[in-house]
């Protein structure tokens, strides 16, 4: 499991570069949704609704789906447990 997890890496940092080889192109989808969030302050401050759009990225997952305000709750609640 090491060795093919290691091969698909190396794979993607080889055919891109190092941030998208990293997030096994996932880094991609960020520029969608900076467009989408800058368009629209709804969409910015309560998301676009949970499986809409899938980053595949926990922390940008939650802010997509729910909002900067929601973001804000779970996030701060986990800061809060962490502290």
């Amino acid at each position: 499991i090491l060795i093919a997890s290691y091969n698909r890496t190396s794979y993607f940092i080889d055919s891109s570069d190092f941030l998208t080889g990293i997030t096994s192109n996932r880094i991609s989808r960020i520029g969608i949704f900076v467009d989408l969030f800058l368009t629209n302050i709804w969409t910015f401050l309560f998301g676009v609704g949970y499986g809409q759009m899938n980053m595949e990225m926990d922390f940008f997952d939650v802010l997509v789906s729910y909002g900067l305000i929601a973001f804000m709750f779970v996030y701060g609640f986990l800061f809060t447990i962490l502290k």
